[in-house]
């Protein structure tokens, strides 16, 4: 392991919990302390290309999104599959905007609101659809983080669960043997919302349970998002949208060096390549 990434390691234990705070169990697992005033470190030295990539995602995402979600499909079976797996060390990439916005920021060449199975504004239910019609092919390694706009606009606990399971078959069944599942970061837009928190704690853990040794693995990312107050750390969250309009949903590239180190460590700790 080299000395850069052990600065990574230091600098994202020393602002983070290791475990979820609402946790009683994890809490006592954790004694590191930190200041509120403390502000995450930005992204340093991004490649002018990615500047660009990034910038012509920012401006494409206002666009109007299709009306419909069999059209989208259509037109993807349309399109050369092996153009459109966003790959991450060798992993597909499969999820939201998020994913998404991961990739523009470090994959390089990513100019819409769609790549592969990663859709601007998707619904847990939408990709299982997706993946259940078979728009592009299904790796046999894949990385999963999908539910935020699921929470954003308060679909049914019971639905999650339902579409989230399907998906995890439909990889299995499509021949993905190695499959790593993250956890739903939270969404500082509802930080004021019980609901929002204790109904992101029931679904994470539900993601725990899905682990399945040497095949399903899970990452817990929304703890690293979470402060010592229980409150999203906004520090990692986009505030606007190009237009002005709060955001505060979105991960900003301080969240996705962090998402980075989390795919990173936790793929060497337990060796999966």
């Amino acid at each position: 392991m080299d000395k850069r990434f052990l600065g990574l390691q230091a600098d994202f234990e020393s602002k983070f919990y290791i475990s979820m705070p609402s946790n009683k169990e994890r809490k006592n697992k954790c004694n590191l302390e930190s200041s509120e005033s403390e502000k995450l470190e930005t992204v340093q030295n991004v490649p002018e290309d990615v500047e660009d990539d990034i910038e012509t995602y920012q401006s494409e995402r206002r666009k109007a999104r299709p009306s419909s979600l069999s059209s989208n499909i259509k037109k993807a079976k349309e399109k050369p599959t092996h153009t459109k797996k966003g790959m991450y060390k060798g992993f597909q990439l499969i999820g939201d905007s998020q994913l998404l916005r991961f990739a523009c920021q470090y994959l390089h060449g990513c100019r819409s609101r769609e790549l592969g199975y990663c859709v601007s504004g998707q619904k847990i239910a939408e990709l299982a659809e997706r993946l259940e019609q078979k728009a592009y092919t299904i790796s046999n390694k894949v990385i999963m983080l999908i539910g935020t706009n699921d929470f954003t606009y308060r679909t049914p606990l019971d639905n999650m669960y339902h579409s989230y399971n399907a998906i995890v078959k439909l990889l299995k069944e499509n021949g993905t043997n190695k499959l790593i599942l993250l956890t739903v970061p939270p969404i500082p837009k509802l930080d004021d919302s019980k609901k929002h928190w204790r109904e992101l704690e029931t679904f994470n853990d539900y993601i725990m349970t899905l682990k399945e040794e040497g095949k399903i693995y899970v990452f817990d990312l929304a703890t690293v998002f979470i402060s010592y107050n229980n409150t999203s750390n906004v520090d990692c969250y986009e505030r606007t949208y190009n237009d002005g309009r709060m955001d505060l949903v979105h991960l900003n590239r301080s969240g996705f060096k962090y998402l980075k180190f989390v795919l990173d460590s936790n793929m060497e700790t337990h060796r999966i390549f």
